[in-house]
């Protein structure tokens, strides 16, 4: 080979190695896996005075609230039932709020959850009862009743035994 040719490939391979080195090669991680270790759940509505919240967790165990909903301070209005229509009625709305924790301590409160009952509790929202949306929006419409909520991400396999948490809900 020809000295003009090797100087040639030399200076290729060096001018390819600068270009790259200036603009960079940036890798993105688009699917990243976030291991969720705890969720952990508050609540607002529009009349502070209808309801009383407290953390009822235990150390060590996954968290568990109490919602107790005062139904006398009820408004009416006009709202959405169990089957999509808007009709005038008594009742009380609330927001579940969520704050996800992860392993790497990154918290989040995005919607990244699923609100579960048992059947007992789901016999009860189709009577009308309640309504509760994959948003966390609780409506309730009747007193007494008495639920269990389960709140779980959605994706279980990359959550912590510790990291579901229960809303025990008493409206009288």
């Amino acid at each position: 080979m020809k000295k003009s040719i090797v100087i040639t490939i030399l200076l290729v391979y060096v001018a390819s190695i600068v270009i790259v080195g200036f603009f960079g090669m940036a890798v993105k991680v688009y699917d990243e896996v976030k291991y969720v270790q705890s969720i952990t759940m508050s609540v607002e509505s529009a009349n502070d005075e209808s309801y009383t919240w407290e953390d009822i967790s235990q150390p060590n165990s996954i968290h568990k609230y109490y919602l107790e909903i005062d139904f006398s301070k009820a408004e009416e209005g006009m709202v959405e039932d169990k089957d999509g229509n808007v009709i005038n009625t008594k009742y009380l709305g609330f927001t579940f709020i969520p704050q996800i924790t992860y392993m790497s301590g990154d918290v989040e409160a995005e919607n990244k959850i699923i609100y579960s009952m048992d059947s007992d509790d789901k016999k009860k929202q189709e009577k009308g009862y309640f309504t509760l949306n994959e948003y966390g929006v609780f409506t309730a419409f009747y007193a007494p009743f008495t639920i269990i909520i389960y709140v779980n991400p959605q994706d279980v396999n990359r959550a912590s035994i510790n990291a579901p948490a229960e809303i025990i809900v008493y409206c009288g």
